[in-house]
């Protein structure tokens, strides 16, 4: 019986290693399956974070041989397939700290991406009577970048905040700012560009990984650079 082995990383109170579990092969299974039968039936104490099982929730993001992606939506079989073998590396996302096994801290990025202010700064014809009428093509400017779930995956590539996480903002909050930007309906958008400005939007390294490794086919790199065109005509240089 062909079985498949997860080898997981595993960290607690400082205290970092490699697990491995294996059980039966079975079609059509996801990594986040694999991690629940492991809970369940070989060890309870693994840890880790999921929630909507729909691609929807960004919760149970997890490196699988090094490439970060969602483990509800990452299937067995595509992945044994890429790679060519039945043993599968299971690590938590990079570039955040890890509070235990596959579950990172969120807490420190939450206060970042608020420096960005990720919100509506309203125009005064906005009302909560009336609101706010947006032509079909204003939409369109920003609704790709409403598709951001915050899962974390562009974070984990990006090899600036490998290099250091205190001068750059992850990319998915240079996406968020972007997206408020491109909003017709903002009366700010230099409430968005210059914390962008501030914390590193010139220091991208363009490496891509923020477009290759988002689930939902954002492009992060391509909102740097409108944020710094934006800028630039601002007078930030």
């Amino acid at each position: 019986m062909r079985q498949i082995t997860y080898h997981i990383h595993r960290y607690n109170e400082g205290r970092s290693y490699v697990q491995s579990y294996s059980f039966d092969y079975e079609p059509d299974r996801t990594i986040f399956f694999c991690l629940q039968k492991i809970k369940d039936t070989q060890d309870p104490t693994l840890t880790f974070i999921a929630a909507c099982r729909s691609a929807v929730c960004g919760a149970c993001s997890v490196q699988v041989n090094g490439q970060a992606m969602l483990a509800c939506e990452s299937k067995i079989d595509d992945i044994t397939a890429r790679f060519g073998s039945d043993e599968i590396t299971i690590a938590p996302i990079g570039n955040f700290d890890v509070i235990r096994d596959l579950a990172v801290n969120w807490e420190n990025k939450v206060n970042r991406l608020r420096e960005v202010a990720p919100w509506i700064f309203a125009k005064p014809e906005l009302s909560r009577k009336d609101g706010t009428r947006q032509t079909p093509a204003d939409f369109k400017k920003f609704v790709m970048n409403t598709e951001c779930i915050l899962c974390g995956c562009c974070s984990s590539e990006c090899n600036k905040l490998a290099a250091n996480r205190e001068d750059f903002l992850d990319p998915f909050m240079y996406t968020k700012a972007n997206r408020f930007v491109l909003d017709s309906r903002d009366d700010a958008p230099m409430a968005h560009v210059n914390p962008a400005f501030e914390h590193g939007l010139w220091k991208c390294v363009h490496c891509m990984n923020c477009i290759t490794r988002c689930p939902k086919h954002l492009k992060p790199e391509q909102d740097i650079s409108n944020l710094r065109n934006v800028a630039t005509k601002a007078g930030l240089t």
